[in-house]
């Protein structure tokens, strides 16, 4: 019944995936194309469980290792891999890597094990001894490689994610002064959780036990009904993305880089540039944009970028931060008055909790902790004064 479940729930998120409205833009090219794909592997699935149910695609009940279910899992790991790394690079993808390193091998697969199975049958492995007993055969042999290919996904996908992930970030704080909402950081805490879940797939094959089965079976359900509705909210991030954004995630970082069809500004002044953007406050503009800042001066996004990392030794995003929280700190001695939403609001931050990040990660302390701290050290210095 909970297999039966797994299965229904695949389908229905199959089908939404499928009826999912994503707006036409460059920005979302890459994850119309990743939710498709998605969607077409919901519904595979909730086919392949459907025969595991209804056929008994599964050799027995106390085959160690059985095809179908290293399939799955195999599949799956390989699918949903390539939808949460093409989050990273919305716009252009190693397709070619993924097809030479992992579909390829898995078809050769599939393709050896059907003709295998077709000629000398499948035979039942009872334990996990039985199973390397009969390497010989051929079918179990394959069963055996589709287990390491598994392995492999896991170590191919983990460091691919965390590269396309450091990067990503990268790219955003040379690009925007608020990251928080832009950072798809489920998405690789994600993959982390979908490889548990291969490995439970797996896993339970070697249980006999119908209970563990059963739990095993409802995390699946759970796993694949909240990544479908976590995927598709992924859409309000790419709407916020811009062209340029996207663009050069596929190129070395702005501070390298040179955008052809740009011509560098020439007397481009970032002291005079500096100053005008403090003496106007201009960082206090929320969700601004390097774009935005070199529009403003009319240079271009590189000069601004280069210019900025030159001379200041780091990126816009903890440029802009920095001056920030010290006109943040102006605020908290000046106006005991507001409260700290209202400071964060005034200091261009869309979430408080974003802006006590940024403080305590300047400062070491929350804002009313770093003025409680600020007030007492005056006491003791007037007090000091006084004394003597």
């Amino acid at each position: 019944m909970t297999t039966f479940i797994w299965g229904l729930i695949s389908l229905l998120m199959g089908l939404t995936l499928m009826k999912f409205n994503i707006p036409e833009r460059d920005t979302t090219k890459t994850y119309r194309i990743s939710v498709r794909i998605l969607s077409v592997n919901y519904l595979v699935l909730s086919i392949l469980v459907f025969c595991m149910v209804f056929l008994g695609l599964r050799n027995s009940p106390d085959d160690v290792f059985p095809f179908p279910i290293l399939l799955i899992s195999t599949s799956q790991g390989l699918i949903m891999s390539f939808a949460l790394v093409s989050l990273y690079v919305p716009k252009t993808f190693a397709w070619r890597i993924i097809l030479y390193y992992n579909i390829i091998p898995l078809f050769s697969l599939i393709l050896l094990y059907g003709i295998y199975a077709l000629l000398f049958g499948d035979p039942v492995c009872n334990s996990i001894p039985d199973f390397f007993w009969q390497l010989s055969q051929a079918t179990v042999f394959i069963r055996f490689m589709l287990l390491l290919f598994n392995i492999y996904q896991i170590v191919f996908y983990s460091n691919m994610i965390r590269k396309l992930s450091k990067r990503y970030i990268n790219q955003l704080n040379y690009y925007y002064s608020d990251t928080v909402q832009l950072k798809p950081q489920w998405a690789k805490n994600n993959f982390y959780f979908a490889v548990m879940i291969g490995v439970l797939a797996i896993l339970s094959s070697l249980f006999k036990d119908m209970l563990l089965d059963t739990l095993f079976t409802i995390l699946f359900c759970i796993y694949y009904f909240f990544f479908a509705l976590m995927y598709m909210g992924y859409e309000k991030i790419f709407m916020r993305l811009e062209p340029e954004f996207i663009d050069d995630l596929s190129q070395p970082l702005p501070i390298e880089i040179h955008i052809r069809g740009e011509k560098q500004s020439t007397g481009f002044n970032w002291e005079k540039v500096r100053n005008q953007i403090i003496d106007q406050q201009l960082y206090l503009q929320s969700g601004i944009t390097v774009n935005d800042m070199a529009e403003l001066f009319h240079t271009n996004r590189t000069t601004f970028s280069n210019a900025l990392n030159k001379n200041e030794k780091q990126n816009f995003n903890a440029f802009i931060n920095q001056l920030r929280i010290a006109h943040a700190k102006c605020l908290l001695l000046e106006k005991p008055q507001l409260t700290i939403v209202e400071i964060s609001q005034q200091c261009g931050y869309t979430e408080q909790s974003n802006f006590t990040r940024q403080f305590k990660q300047q400062c070491n302390e929350t804002p009313a902790a770093w003025l409680k701290l600020y007030l007492n050290m005056n006491v003791e210095e007037n007090r000091s004064e006084n004394i003597v």
